[in-house]
Order: C-alpha cells, then sequence, then structure tokens
C-alpha cells in the first residue's frame, strides 16, 4: 500500500470515529435535555373539621344485630393524636341503659378488657341501626391516619367494611377519603386496627422521562 492511501485511510477511519463520538455525544445530549430531575415536598392532608366513619358490613350479621368499638383515635402526619371535641351518632340506637354505649364512648380514652369486665366499667359504643358516627373537632384539622379498638368481647359485632369521609366545614358536602372492604379484621378483644389515609409528609425525588 503506498504512503498516500495509508495516509487518507487512516484519517478515514478517525473522522468516522470521531463521527460516532459526535453521535453518541448528541444521543446523550438530547436524553439529558428530555430527562428530568426533581423534588417536591408533600405538605400534608387537607383539613376537614369533621370525619364519619360509616359501617357497611360487620364480621357476622348473621349471629350479630349490631356494630361495636371500643375506642376510635386519630393522628397527624407525624403520629401525634388529635383530640376530638364531640362524637355524635344520628339515628343510632343503643341497646341496654340509656347512655351506657354512646358514641362519645369513643373518645373517653378507656380500653377495657376482657378480664376486666364488669357492670360499672363496660366503656364501648354499640349501635343496633350500624349507623355513621360523626367525629367533630374544635377546629380546621389534617388526619393523616385513624385507628380503633375492637370491643371486648362478641367478634362478630366487629366491622369489616367501612367507609371515611371527611367534611370541611359543618354542613359542606362530604368527601370520601377511604373505603376497606372486607378486612380480615382482627379476632383478637381490645386489639387496635389502624389505617393510613394519607402519606407521612416527606420529600420525594421522581426521575421523568418525556419520550
Amino acid at each position: 500500500m503506498c504512503v498516500c492511501a495509508y495516509i487518507y485511510l487512516c484519517l478515514y477511519i478517525d473522522v468516522w470515529i470521531l463521527g460516532c463520538s459526535f453521535i453518541c455525544t448528541y444521543v446523550l445530549i438530547y436524553i439529558y435535555m428530555l430527562t428530568c430531575i426533581y423534588t417536591y415536598t408533600l405538605v400534608g392532608p387537607p383539613f376537614y373539621q369533621q370525619f364519619k366513619f360509616k359501617t357497611v358490613a360487620i364480621r357476622n350479621p348473621t349471629q350479630a344485630n349490631m356494630v361495636g368499638m371500643q375506642e376510635f383515635r386519630f393522628f397527624d402526619s407525624a403520629g401525634i393524636p388529635i383530640i376530638v371535641e364531640t362524637a355524635m351518632n344520628p339515628g343510632g340506637e343503643q341497646p341496654g341503659v340509656l347512655g351506657v354505649h354512646t358514641p362519645n364512648k369513643l373518645i373517653d380514652g378507656i380500653v377495657i378488657y376482657a378480664s376486666e369486665v364488669d357492670a360499672a366499667k363496660t366503656s364501648k359504643w354499640l349501635d343496633m341501626k350500624k349507623s355513621n358516627v360523626i367525629f367533630t373537632f374544635a377546629s380546621l384539622v389534617r388526619v393523616a391516619s385513624y385507628e380503633w379498638v375492637t370491643c371486648e368481647d362478641l367478634p362478630d359485632r366487629d366491622p369489616v367494611s367501612w367507609e371515611i369521609e371527611g367534611q370541611v366545614t359543618i354542613g359542606d358536602a362530604w368527601t370520601l377519603l377511604q373505603r376497606v372492604s372486607n378486612y380480615p379484621t382482627t379476632s383478637s378483644r381490645s386489639a387496635t386496627v389502624r389505617f393510613q389515609i394519607w402519606p407521612s409528609e416527606g420529600k420525594y425525588t421522581y426521575v421523568c422521562i418525556f419520550m
């Protein structure tokens, strides 16, 4: 091979390699331009003043003619309890002595265990109509999670399907926040059942590619 041909071949190879390099660089720049990386802060759940617990189904309606719970608690995104001002049960019907199994028992902070049960220590809500329980706060609050406590007796009364709704101010329309269906509620007595209805606060990083 003559010297000129060799030189031309080397130049051709160099140009080809350089061209590939430019192409690769362009592709990388293009992908970079189409890729966005951003961080946002989740500020927390919306504000509501009232929350509604709607019983949809209990564990064994053929064996129990009412729904029952001991306690109901609400928490903010940091897991701090939020104090409920009132608990009402419009249209509800409590069995037995008047005032014993009313919805205010859900927020009295008392949990009774089977070994402690007697007429003087009963603290639970029962409702033969399975009507809604409406929890009202003194002001607008942000609820991220909630929990309720099973009764000390009769697992057949435990809720297994329910809905949680929120109302910004009294008299406004209700907003469905969570629907739970056929949940395997524990059969343990005086046990806590906890649910998250809003993610915890924090920062999240997302990578998105637009094609």
